[in-house]
């Protein structure tokens, strides 16, 4: 059978070690406010208990309350602290004062905004720090979009288009009426070239031509060559393919005028991206095969380089 003081020493350890248990629940940084509220409320051995089981895992702590507090020894109860103890009542029992503990931590609990569940706020700060994140991630996101779309507005707006006519004559073969300012535009006055007749025997000989242009070019990311131009009706077969290059021995075909009327057309070639500088521009017959000796001739009315 237990007697009434082990009965009451049992009612004392439970209490204090529930005491423990809130006070392990709280974080680190309520532990000594906490303290400082409950422990005037406990009786001798209560407190010495409760700092016994506090002073080996929270001895900084039990320390820190200490230098706040005054010295943590056992203090007699205070009956008029609480309004359980009246003059002339009872002193509270063990029940009362864990139920005032109890009060006393629910209400610490709301004052430090601890109540509720401790992992609910975790989660509730997790998620609100992610939903922070991916909005900061979306405007960055929109804000390199806008940048892109901008700059390439501008681009396109700001970019200048240039165009090159020639700039000089190189004739190699062929009668040329008219020099190379009749080729800077579209106005129906054409430099005319037209082929001569080979030497040698009569029946090896054949018609040909050949003439260079000149220009000083401005450089881009985008460059084509146009002309308008056509060719006299004598001989169908006959072609004449225009060329380029950059140091006159070189050279890229482009295009062949085969039209004998004037459409008041242009035709154009891609160039590749090109740097500023000199360019040729040669125009050759396409057929120089022997006994063909009838002469075409070439009427350039315009032709130059575009680039942006």
């Amino acid at each position: 059978m237990i007697t009434a003081p082990r009965r009451q020493n049992l009612v004392e350890s439970s209490n204090s070690q529930l005491l423990h248990q809130l006070f392990k629940a709280l974080p680190e940084e309520h532990r000594v406010s906490f303290l400082k509220e409950v422990i005037g409320s406990l009786s001798e051995d209560q407190r010495e208990e409760l700092i016994a089981q506090l002073e080996p895992d929270h001895s900084k702590i039990v320390a820190q309350t200490r230098v706040e507090n005054g010295d943590l020894s056992p203090k007699p109860f205070k009956p008029a602290a609480t309004p359980l103890t009246k003059s002339g009542e009872k002193e509270p029992t063990n029940e009362q004062k864990l139920a005032m503990a109890e009060a006393q931590f629910k209400q610490f609990s709301m004052q430090t905004g601890m109540a509720g569940d401790g992992k609910a706020k975790i989660r509730r700060q997790f998620w609100s720090c992610l939903g922070i994140g991916v909005l900061a991630i979306a405007v960055l996101i929109l804000l390199a979009v806008g940048t892109r779309f901008l700059f390439d507005y501008a681009r396109s707006t700001l970019t200048t288009e240039m165009s090159t006519a020639a700039q000089g004559d190189l004739p190699v073969a062929g009668d040329v009426e008219g020099d190379y300012t009749h080729t800077q535009g579209n106005d129906g006055v054409y430099q005319e070239i037209t082929e001569l007749e080979s030497g040698g025997r009569l029946a090896k000989r054949h018609s040909y031509l050949e003439h260079k242009w000149q220009m000083d070019v401005v450089g881009g990311q985008e460059v084509a060559f146009l002309v308008k131009a056509y060719k006299s009706s004598t001989n169908e077969e006959q072609g004449f393919v225009f060329s380029w290059s950059r140091d006159d021995h070189k050279y890229i075909d482009m295009l062949t005028i085969n039209n004998t009327v004037d459409h008041k057309e242009y035709q154009s070639a891609r160039l590749p991206s090109l740097e500023d500088g000199k360019i040729f521009i040669r125009v050759r017959d396409t057929n120089r095969d022997r006994g063909d000796r009838e002469k075409d001739t070439l009427y350039v009315d315009h032709l130059f380089i575009r680039s942006k």
